[in-house]
């Protein structure tokens, strides 16, 4: 069975963060539609598909940081510094 999207997201952070896995905590899990391909985490200058695209958001945090994971589409998950909301479902 293949590790899920939240799993992966800690993974990734603790490794990011250089601290253990359990010091992550899972602030929040959704399933989402994303406004466009950029996954709601859009860099400047770049241009993207303007249609709708499921994935998924998960927020960690650690220390009182919190962290945004964006997922779509059978991508891994991946950090987004500086996210945009998901439209309301």
């Amino acid at each position: 069975m293949s590790e899920s999207v939240v799993d992966q997201s800690i993974t990734l952070l603790a490794e990011q963060l250089g601290v253990d896995a359990s010091a992550v905590e899972v602030h929040r899990s959704l399933e989402v539609t994303w406004r466009d391909g950029s996954i709601g985490c859009p860099k400047p200058g770049f241009m993207y598909t303007q249609a709708l695209v499921p994935g998924q958001l998960v927020e960690l945090t650690v220390n009182g940081t919190t962290y945004a994971f964006h997922q779509a589409q059978g991508r891994p998950p991946f950090y987004c510094p500086n996210p945009t909301e998901p439209p309301p479902s």
